[in-house]
């Protein structure tokens, strides 16, 4: 079937006529069209030709069909499209939405919920792209170690760049670039054995190590804590005992 420049409804009513079904064609589908359609199926032959202006369609039954635009106020489509509901298992709604703007009049939010209010093969389309987005976040897993170093120490372990903040205090930052690890399994190896060989010749003191784990673009809070008795003095000659924790955070 080739059409050049024929009627859009009229292209439709032909191709209904041709496979012995109906097609109905509200009148928001106007304008013209250029195809040649050959050995496809008629959803297939429905499905190319609504590309070319903005409807789509729906199949009600095995011999009709119906076509309507694609906006949401039009009867058609509030009459004939189809909800989906999708909760999302690890993405936020509103992110998925946000990611989906060129979807905005099909999609909204609801909690942990996504609503698609949409023509069928694009209700499935973004059921899909929801999915896609709808994954696991990466985990991050690396080994903090909590030291004390003499500048000895810090120079031969290569942390002897230092930085000042606002109020005058020395910190060491280290910063990973995205998609760039600061250090290879064998680089940290060398710098756990490079750090004990330091503790027993006294250079430093390792006060904790532990291994975290967490999802790419989150922060992490570690403690390292005891708790201390103090023996305090009274004016009346007695003595007080109170319990004092210590404690250092690192995010």
């Amino acid at each position: 079937v080739d059409f050049f420049e024929t009627d859009v409804r009229s292209s439709f009513q032909d191709i209904a006529s041709q496979a012995g079904v109906t097609i109905l064609v509200d009148d928001y589908v106007e304008g013209s069209i250029t195809l040649s359609l050959e050995q496809v199926s008629l959803d297939e032959a429905i499905k190319t030709m609504c590309m070319k202006g903005s409807y789509n369609y729906r199949k009600l039954k095995e011999d009709l069909f119906i076509i309507g635009s694609v906006y949401p106020d039009s009867p058609t489509f509030q009459k004939h499209a189809v909800t989906r509901r999708i909760e999302l298992n690890y993405a936020d709604s509103k992110n998925v939405v946000t990611l989906l703007k060129h979807c905005t009049p099909y999609i909204s939010a609801v909690g942990r919920i996504i609503i698609i209010r949409a023509w069928p093969k694009l209700a499935d389309k973004i059921e899909k792209d929801v999915e896609i987005l709808d994954k696991p976040p990466q985990q991050v897993r690396g080994q903090i170690v909590i030291a004390e170093l003499t500048e000895e120490a810090r120079a031969e372990l290569g942390l002897d760049i230092l930085e000042y903040g606002s109020n005058g205090e020395e910190a060491w930052s280290f910063t990973l670039e995205p998609g760039k690890v600061g250090l290879s399994l064998t680089d940290a190896y060398k710098f756990m054995m490079t750090l004990k060989a330091l503790e027993r010749r006294g250079k430093a003191s390792l006060r904790a190590s532990t291994t975290v784990t967490v999802p790419e673009g989150k922060k992490v809070t570690i403690s390292l804590g005891k708790e201390m008795r103090i023996v305090i003095e009274t004016e009346e000659e007695y003595y007080r005992i109170e319990k004092v924790r210590a404690e250092t955070s690192l995010t």
